[in-house]
């Protein structure tokens, strides 16, 4: 009887856990439309409707002084070929926009 209700408990959790989760993933910018957002994946071109009350921020600072600060015009402050890493929750069966974070440039090695 234990081993059931333990084994049910797990078996919540684990299919609760399904349902709260956020996918994200790193992209480039490519066009910002009005409430749709345009990036490219793998050399592959994709268009992400943005919730109203997204979040759109970059990270300032390092380390335990790290901050998030709101980029100035929302969504319309992204600018083309920006590194950004784009949260989504599944809407209707449509993939929506919950999250931006504009990520800071990679500096490139120099060749010696």
């Amino acid at each position: 009887m234990l081993r059931r209700f333990v084994f049910g408990m797990c078996m919540l959790v684990i299919g609760a856990g399904g349902l709260l989760a956020d996918d994200f993933f790193a992209a480039k910018v490519k066009k910002v439309n009005k409430d749709v957002l345009t990036v490219t994946v793998d050399d592959k071109d994709k268009e992400l409707k943005v919730a109203k009350d997204a979040k759109i921020f970059k990270v300032e600072g390092k380390g335990k002084k790290a901050t998030n600060k709101n980029i100035t015009g929302g969504l319309s402050g992204l600018k083309e070929g920006d590194p950004v890493t784009v949260w989504t929750e599944t809407k209707d069966d449509k993939d929506v926009v919950t999250q931006v974070r504009v990520d800071s440039a990679v500096p490139k090695k120099k060749k010696n």
